[in-house]
């Protein structure tokens, strides 16, 4: 099999293209908008650029988000609270708890407060040390996009069928 060449620039805007159009529809259709509510605990570089990056693409394809932006001294019960909230709240359909968390936080107990089926855990699945913390099967209503939305777009079985090039 020959290497596939990704642009991963264009990749990115159809997917975002496919996800506005998506969104609209919903809107349309179940009069849904759908809702992201983003926790940030601290002040890691990394977790402000990936958040706001997060909120950008969002706004991009008609996402409402929330930031929830807590000092990295604040007890992880107050944190729980506020996650507690945002599962009660009807215009949020995904909650995602940036990590990593403060070192004085029980991540666990954090995690396991985001309801099930508002979970947006992409960033943990695959961590050993939180093998416990459960997780929902994708709720149609809440959109999750991945570069391996073009593995199965092209028909590839898999993404070992794949190899991606970084674009220029």
């Amino acid at each position: 099999m020959s290497a596939v060449v990704l642009d991963g620039k264009t990749i990115a805007r159809e997917i975002r293209k496919s996800a506005k159009t998506r969104v609209e529809s919903l809107k349309r259709q179940a009069a849904v908008a759908p809702g992201l509510a983003v926790v940030l605990v601290g002040n890691d570089p990394a977790s402000r650029v990936y958040v706001s990056n997060k909120i950008k693409a969002c706004a991009e394809v008609g996402i409402h988000s929330q930031l929830h932006e807590f000092d990295a001294a604040i007890a992880d019960s107050a944190v729980i609270r506020k996650i507690e909230q945002l599962n009660a709240d009807p215009a949020i359909h995904g909650i995602l708890v940036q990590l990593p968390l403060p070192a004085h936080f029980d991540i666990r107990a954090v995690l396991r407060t985001v309801a099930v089926d508002k979970g947006s855990f992409s960033n943990v699945r695959n961590n050993p040390d939180l093998q416990e913390v459960r997780f929902a099967p994708v709720k149609a209503r809440f959109f999750r996009f991945t570069a391996l939305d073009e593995v199965w777009r092209n028909g590839w079985t898999s993404a070992a069928e794949l190899s991606v090039i970084p674009a220029e």
